[in-house]
């Protein structure tokens, strides 16, 4: 139980700075197609958004940054900080934090602007099923086919790198085609709603939340020196948990990278010629990453066998 603290501390992670950067290209891409402003010249005919490819693949830009900031939640992230600011708030903390009282004073003020801990869980549980394996309470299909096809995709673009003479054969190529459409398939449908805007918000409540626990002095409030650090022992000290910080830190930049890739050839996906859909070194060294973290955080033995969807 004590591997993931420990893992946490000894590794120095990247920063988020990019993973969300191309979180606020791809919301942004989105926005721009769902959200378009409709003509108000007297006697235009306001007609319905276009449902199509195009809408289709805005709908597919959301789910990258939703990914990334669910990883974030099964690391805690955000309700650490929120615990931490409703301390703050109520004179709970025994250590000044510094300059980061006032952003905690401003977290903490904006917490009905938020969505709610169980709103964010469902909305993953409905795009990337449970994260615990728990059965579906019945209000709401659960996305359990996520993780299985990802786990499949992600098989199919490393498997490109496994060997660079033979690795890219016709049929190797033609998996990677298949696994990228058979989950954007099953995206699509699950995408839509209010995911646009949530992704939005969740991820500006995620850098606010990476702003006020990357100060030094909120570190030290548990005697910690890096962010994750302190996620780590906050968790522990104020949540109860001990999430595996790094594994999903690990799985939610590198998920969100082939998500992101996904939403881009998700037009062409059908008629293009597979090798033409292969993507970039970057999208396949994450393919190795997400699996790696993957495997630890769902207990998957070298063999492939998992407790996925046995429960």
């Amino acid at each position: 139980m004590n591997t993931p603290s420990i893992r946490s501390h000894t590794t120095t992670p990247p920063p988020l700075a990019g993973s969300l950067g191309l979180a606020d290209r791809l919301i942004s891409a989105a926005e721009a197609v769902i959200l378009r402003p409709r003509s108000a010249t007297p006697g235009d005919i306001e007609l319905p958004p276009v449902v199509g490819a195009q809408t289709d693949q805005a709908q597919l830009r959301t789910v990258s940054p939703l990914y990334l900031c669910s990883e974030l939640e099964n690391a805690q992230l955000l309700p650490v900080a929120e615990k931490l600011a409703g301390l703050f708030a109520l004179g709970g903390l025994q250590t000044d934090p510094g300059r980061g009282g006032p952003l905690l004073s401003t977290f903490w003020q904006k917490r009905n602007e938020r969505f709610t801990a169980p709103e964010r869980e469902a909305l993953f549980a409905r795009l990337f099923g449970s994260s615990d394996g728990s059965p579906a309470d019945g209000t709401e299909a659960r996305g359990e086919e996520f993780l299985p096809q990802m786990v499949e995709l992600a098989g199919a673009l490393n498997h490109l790198s496994s060997d660079p003479i033979y690795g890219r054969t016709t049929s190797a190529e033609e998996a990677v085609r298949v696994a990228a459409e058979t989950l954007a398939s099953n995206l699509v449908p699950r995408a839509g709603g209010i995911a646009l805007f949530a992704a939005r918000e969740i991820t500006n409540s995620v850098r606010e939340a990476v702003a006020i626990l990357e100060i030094p002095s909120v570190q030290a409030i548990v005697g910690q020196h890096t962010l994750w650090g302190a996620v780590s022992m906050m968790s522990r000290l104020y949540l109860g948990a001990e999430p595996d910080v790094m594994n999903h830190l690990d799985a939610g930049r590198a998920g969100a990278l082939i998500l992101a890739w996904v939403a881009e050839i998700s037009p062409s996906v059908e008629n293009s010629p597979a090798a033409s859909l292969v993507p970039d070194q970057s999208v396949i060294s994450a393919s190795a990453t997400w699996l790696t973290a993957t495997m630890a955080l769902q207990h998957i033995n070298p063999s492939g066998e998992s407790p996925v969807g046995s429960a």
